[in-house]
């Protein structure tokens, strides 16, 4: 890992070990009284020690014992610590710098991490192999593990500019102004230019990781070291001041680091860097640590590619697959109305209303914004069920008008959150769908938890950054409408279709779903140190492989098995090749128990929109007014006022109407074909696409 011995003492390390001069020190005392409690002997021992490594190997040390201390953070401007533990007694940094022989000022530099630079050569327009190895690893780290955060904006510089392009190539001139760069992965591509732009020096797109410090990656770093070996052969780990070197001078301004309070923190990461800075292990136990850590990190990469192969084949258009992703914004940011000004302290009783933004991605066909109210409407399972049948029934609508057959395989992708995917209700929707032979079959994945920022957190990004700060809006409609007219510009050239709505009241799905008489449970809550399923597949009897027919659990049921019987087969991970014995869910007898095709009944929030806060709504509404009465039309806020009326009298538009849940059974043609695909069997094969590169001719 490190060279730690020197290979020749300089004067510097010679006087640090002196042994005069230390028992010097121990006789002056100190202000602390560490010195009266110390074995000198041991103190000796312990200088001596130190002054045989190499610089490289002190920093280090320091370093990491530094940045073990609670609070350290890596992203936060960390506080000088003023007191140590050194050999079993506490003592003040200046009576330890002062046996060590330090200065104060290269002391907390090599607390810090800070290198020498004097000691390394000028950089030169090449890199050394070393530095192309680190490189390498945060090439793949940056590729894998970091994530775009929703509520950083995107990094948009001239977005006229953007607006009017939008092709997503990079030019000399603009970095980082095309934030929808690396929404278009292909299999073939997202790896590429992310090499590309990292070894050509431009600025990537700012990512951010896990809690964690520059110290953890030095540990990921020399298991991924490890593991090359076990492939390529032997060959030098590079240096900790290479690895320093390399991210303070590329590394440090693209990647970044969680804040504390900055979302939710995975338990396996966790548990990883507090063993690696707490943990008493050897440095061997702390390499293993690392490389289940990247292990855990690979997984997660992996089922990212899943779900991008699965958003791939959506694009296609003619794998039969429809990929939709479904997520909210983070409500905080959402009051309204929104001031023009500072608000007066006569409103600073007034609670502001807040809106909830929810986007259904159907990558390939269309992107569709829900605006609603926090308090008014049900934000459960109903609700995201709600939003998803508009999705489907918005891609229905596209494959009718541009005369395109209608997908087939339905693959969901949500938050891991069991307040609005993760339960019963939507598992017996999906399960329901497939019964009916709406869609042949049906995927509902979810991501890590802790890893579950995606492809439409940075698009919220991009709605931070040409809206939410850009605009300010009286009413949800205003926002409807500033929505529309960005966000629609973005999506132009993508050959996707952007609408916004004004989400009104939504159906029950549940007291529709409750006629079959199912409920699910059991696989929605991790408990006990035993991880949820992360991947539930709907697929009628006929459309199970042999492998699984033999693994369905019989039971005592009061009907006789048929082929349109739904069942579910669970993983542990979207990237488990091995699943579960396959549960029935959906008996055909129980489908037909079915009062209706569709839902019919309405939801509502669970907890009523009590008096005193309808009051508060309508003394708002009443102080905006007279605030505002002797303003221009265009600058007062009776727009605000009137929706903060109608939210208080709780008027919402009605639900719409659901026509693909009406219709009729599609025609099945027999069995779902098997494929070779070792997650999915019933989609498509995952493989690699010719690919055609023409040079540039010279003229004539």
């Amino acid at each position: 890992m490190i060279d730690a011995k020197t290979s020749k003492k300089t004067t510097y390390q010679s006087n640090g070990a002196d042994v005069e001069r230390i028992r010097t020190k121990m006789s002056e005392g100190c202000k602390c009284g560490a010195t009266a409690k110390l074995n000198t002997a041991n103190v000796i021992a312990f200088c001596t020690h130190v002054h045989s490594l190499s610089d490289e190997a002190v920093t280090h040390y320091l370093h990491t014992a530094y940045d073990t201390c609670d609070g350290g953070h890596e992203s936060t401007t960390q506080a000088l610590r003023t007191e140590w533990y050194f050999l079993g007694h506490r003592i003040n940094v200046e009576c330890l710098r002062g046996l060590l022989g330090m200065a104060s000022r290269t002391f907390y530099k090599r607390c810090h991490g800070g290198l020498d630079m004097r000691k390394f050569p000028a950089p030169s327009g090449h890199s050394s192999p070393q530095s192309v190895i680190v490189d390498q690893f945060f090439c793949e780290l940056y590729s894998s593990a970091a994530e775009r955060l929703p509520e950083v904006a995107a990094p948009i510089h001239d977005v006229d500019d953007h607006i009017a392009r939008n092709q997503h190539k990079r030019s000399a001139s603009e970095d980082e102004s095309e934030p929808l760069v690396f929404l278009n992965w292909t299999p073939h591509q997202q790896a590429m230019d992310v090499a590309c732009l990292a070894v050509s020096g431009k600025h990537l797109p700012r990512r951010h990781l896990q809690h964690c410090r520059l110290s953890d990656l030095w540990w990921q770093f020399v298991a991924w070291h490890s593991s090359c070996e076990a492939i390529a052969g032997d060959f030098p780990c590079p240096s900790w001041s290479t690895f320093w070197r390399r991210w303070q001078a590329r590394w440090q301004c693209v990647l970044g680091f969680r804040e504390v309070a900055q979302h939710s923190q995975c338990q396996l990461c966790f548990r990883c860097s507090a063993f690696l800075h707490k943990g008493r292990g050897t440095p061997e136990e702390k390499r293993r640590c690392a490389e289940d850590w990247r292990a855990h990190l690979a997984g997660q990469y992996h089922d990212r590619l899943i779900y991008w192969h699965m958003r791939w084949f959506s694009r296609l258009r003619t794998k039969g697959i429809l990929c939709i992703i479904i997520d909210s914004m983070d409500k905080a940011k959402l009051p309204f109305p929104q001031y023009e000004w500072r608000k007066p302290k006569c409103l600073d009783r007034l609670r502001r209303p807040r809106m909830v933004v929810t986007c259904a991605w159907a990558h390939g066909f269309c992107c569709d914004f829900y605006i609603s109210h926090d308090e008014l409407n049900p934000h459960g399972a109903s609700a995201f069920c709600e939003i998803l049948s508009r999705a489907i029934q918005h891609v229905m609508d596209i494959c009718r008008r541009d005369n395109i057959q209608p997908p087939e395989h339905l693959v969901v992708q949500s938050d891991n959150t069991t307040s609005q995917a993760k339960n019963s209700e939507v598992g017996m929707f999906l399960a329901t769908l497939v019964g009916r032979k709406l869609m042949l079959s049906a995927l509902l994945n979810f991501l890590i938890v802790g890893h579950t920022h995606e492809d439409i957190d940075q698009l919220f990004s991009v709605l931070l950054a040409l809206v939410v700060r850009r605009h300010r809006f009286q009413t949800p409609m205003e926002l409807v409408t500033e929505i529309q007219i960005a966000m629609g510009k973005v999506f132009a050239d993508r050959q996707e279709e952007l609408t916004a709505h004004f989400l009104g009241e939504v159906y029950d799905f549940g007291t529709w779903l409750d006629a079959e008489g199912v409920h699910l449970h059991n696989a929605w809550v991790s408990r006990e140190g035993v991880d949820a399923p992360h991947s539930f597949c709907y697929k009628m009897r006929e459309d199970l492989t042999a492998e699984e027919s033999q693994a369905v659990v019989r039971r005592l049921l009061p009907h006789a098995p048929q082929n349109e019987d739904v069942f579910c087969i669970t993983k542990r991970w979207m990237h488990s090749e091995h699943a579960q014995a396959p549960v029935l869910v959906l008996p055909q007898a129980r489908l037909q128990l079915l009062q209706s095709p569709g839902p019919v009944q309405r939801k509502f929030a669970t907890e009523a929109m009590s008096d005193q806060r309808k009051d508060q709504l309508e003394d708002l509404a009443t102080h905006l007014e007279n605030m505002t009465e002797d303003w221009g039309s265009d600058f007062s806020y009776f727009r605000a006022a009137a929706a903060l009326r109608d939210l208080a009298a709780e008027r919402l538009p009605p639900p719409a109407v659901h026509h693909w849940l009406w219709q009729g059974p599609a025609q099945r043609n027999g069995p779902l074909s098997r494929t070779r695909n070792k997650y999915f069997n019933n989609m498509p094969e995952m493989a690699w696409s010719l690919l055609a590169r023409f040079r540039r001719l010279a003229p004539g």
